[in-house]
């Protein structure tokens, strides 16, 4: 025997139904409310996680650090590391950018130039381990 929707969910589907802006998990949580399965638990979960501003952070995707400039222009003059750089994780580019913010000079210098070696030759092993030797450094 198929539920019928209450106003309020059919209302809520109504102001949704064109919503590009919707998630995926929103768009579920909505089908199962409309299929009657969501429980009052699940719902409050739901709604408790909305509240907190968790639901959004949770299904926002996070970009990428920007690069400085002087990483970007010598990225832009090579086509291996812009290749290499559009299929680098993003954990691993702000692990690198963080590593890199804040230095200059030779320090910079050396930096830029592991960063860019890394990228051409896809080899991140020696890029990877001083970042996180900075990284816990800081901690």
């Amino acid at each position: 025997m198929k539920k019928t929707l209450s106003p309020q969910i059919s209302y809520e589907l109504a102001d949704h139904a064109t919503d590009d802006a919707l998630t995926k998990a929103e768009i579920d949580v909505l089908r199962l409310i409309a299929a009657g399965e969501m429980r009052p638990m699940g719902l409050r979960a739901v709604e408790a996680a909305q509240a907190s501003g968790e639901w959004e952070r949770a299904y926002t995707v996070q970009r990428p650090l920007p690069p400085p400039e002087d990483l970007k222009a010598a990225i832009r003059r090579s086509p291996a590391a812009r290749a290499t750089r559009d299929r680098l994780s993003r954990t691993r580019w702000d692990r690198w950018m963080s590593w890199l913010d804040g230095t200059e000079g030779r320090t910079r210098a050396r930096r830029l130039n592991a960063i860019m070696k890394a990228l051409e030759t896809r080899d991140f092993a020696a890029v990877d381990a001083a970042a996180k030797r900075a990284t816990q450094r800081k901690s």
